[in-house]
């Protein structure tokens, strides 16, 4: 059965959805907090094959909790404005450096474009990493050794002592009031 999420727009209007619908979570940028005040996170929803954009009252690691997925079929990326962008591995489609027009100029910026469809078209957006950092996350593999053993297989890197420190603390009993 899948996992059912409820989440609330900043509007207050709920949506019900299968966790699974949820593809792309990001942060909000200074001026989307002021024009939402309730909102915290903005969230790509892939429904009925098209994507939709909400911004929705729960933060940001709420969403990806509910949403599953293991982190190592995620990207963390650092999106520009001081905002954090988690999305499947699965639907990047390219990248372009470039620079993003803001109230201050322009800066240098990275535009990432999905293999998800929204109403206006691809879904993309800037991120301050460069085309090769993007390169580095997207190419390294999920790794199922956890790190305990060296390359040669003979044991251990290092060791750990499991030997308590102190001794335990015992802890008094209260004495039962007794019924008479």
């Amino acid at each position: 059965m899948n996992n059912i999420v409820k989440l609330v727009q900043a509007t207050g209007k709920a949506l019900l959805l299968p966790a699974d619908a949820i593809t792309i979570v990001r942060t909000l940028k200074d001026d989307e907090r002021e024009k939402y005040p309730h909102g915290k996170s903005g969230v790509w929803l892939n429904i009925g094959g098209l994507t939709q954009h909400a911004i929705v009252r729960e933060t940001f690691g709420f969403i990806l909790t509910k949403a599953g997925g293991a982190s190592s079929e995620r990207v963390l990326l650092a999106g520009t404005g001081g905002t954090k962008i988690s999305m499947p591995r699965g639907v990047f489609s390219h990248a372009m450096e470039g620079e993003e027009k803001t109230k201050e100029g322009t800066e240098d910026a990275t535009v990432v474009t999905t293999s998800l469809q929204g109403p206006q078209g691809p879904v993309a957006f800037f991120i301050k990493d460069s085309a090769e950092e993007l390169l580095d996350m997207l190419s390294t593999d999920a790794s199922d050794d956890d790190g305990r053993y060296d390359e040669s297989g003979d044991g251990p890197e290092f060791s750990v002592s499991l030997e308590p420190r102190s001794t335990p603390v015992r802890r008094r009993r209260r004495k039962r009031p007794s019924a008479r």
